[in-house]
């Protein structure tokens, strides 16, 4: 189970997620979960099992890397990433255990932090092995009104 992606998060939430006993250490915990310092609790929010953290995407996926923006993302994901949303070369995956990569034959996601939200970041994956090729801003001019 991955933590929450907002809300509060206490010591022992984090260590129980990063294999930590107390008494606890907000560097330690940071250390082995891999992120560099300044240690800050901030950084656990969505981290899961295995150093995988925890976002949201579209259900489907589209051709087009602004099919899907301003869609809601409802479905959850993982990926290996340190950031709350994936980059490039991160590998994105369907299941918090890490064996199940996200498949894409070049379509491109949704993706949010939270539940339900609009995305306004899309991703696509190479193939069955989840890597992330591409991220795509969802840039919208505003409407002229006459």
């Amino acid at each position: 189970m991955s933590l929450p992606t907002s809300g509060p998060l206490s010591f022992s939430d984090i260590a129980s997620v990063v294999g930590v006993g107390s008494p606890y250490s907000l560097g330690t915990m940071s250390a082995n979960a891999g992120f560099t310092q300044p240690d800050s609790v901030s950084e656990f929010y969505g981290y899961g099992p295995g150093g995988l953290t925890a976002f949201y995407r579209t259900p489907d996926s589209d051709p087009n890397p602004t099919g899907y923006c301003l869609n809601a993302c409802s479905v959850e994901a993982y990926h290996n990433g340190v950031n709350p949303l994936p980059t490039i070369g991160d590998i994105v995956y369907n299941d918090s255990g890490g064996v199940n990569p996200i498949f894409s034959l070049g379509g491109y996601w949704g993706m949010s932090e939270l539940q339900y939200e609009q995305a306004t970041v899309t991703f696509t994956t190479f193939k069955r092995e989840g890597n992330v090729l591409d991220i795509q801003f969802c840039f919208f001019e505003p409407i002229e009104e006459f």
